[in-house]
């Protein structure tokens, strides 16, 4: 099931992510797609706002650190593979220990190595002409439907029609 919005500015985006998140279940995967600048770190900053009470910490891209843990009541695993090129290098990472434990994992860049990632989501972002983002969610879950049909109700569809909850 698929799902295609913009969002004009950072307001909306927040909007966006505080929609995802009130959703998210523990054992949650989502990848995120987009160039450089695009807004995947924004987007997940935006999400772990709405789920963490500590308000001071700032969420930065894992791009040299490649994992980012948060607190929050459930853990918040942020992951870039930006500068991973392989299916043994991500399994370097010990990816199997994100998931599965009762946390909710990000994957930035889920399309740049060759494996068979099991998500709930993936979000694509990429820029217009107009510097808005055009976000497109597709889910591959029953979890993954039910956060893209909370952010379908919360937000314009840009073609056709919504979703609707299975």
């Amino acid at each position: 099931m698929e799902y295609l919005t913009t969002s004009k500015n950072l307001i909306e985006t927040e909007k966006i992510g505080k929609l995802i998140a009130s959703n998210i279940k523990p054992n949650f995967v989502i990848g995120l797609i987009g160039d450089l600048g695009a807004g995947k770190t924004t987007l997940v900053k935006n999400i772990y706002k709405s789920l963490s009470t500590d308000k001071t910490i700032n969420v930065t891209s894992p791009t040299f650190t490649i994992v980012n843990k948060y607190p929050a009541d459930m853990p918040f695993y942020h992951i870039d593979l930006y500068r991973l090129h392989s299916l043994y290098d991500f399994q370097t990472i010990g990816f199997e220990d994100y998931i599965d434990h009762n946390g909710v994992c990000f994957i930035e860049w889920v399309d740049n190595i060759d494996a068979n990632i099991k998500r709930d989501l993936d979000i694509s972002l990429t820029i217009t002409e107009n510097h808005e983002r055009l976000i497109k969610f597709i889910a591959y879950t029953k979890k993954g439907r039910e956060i893209l049909f909370i952010v379908a109700q919360g937000t314009a569809p840009l073609k056709g029609r919504c979703p609707t909850a299975d």
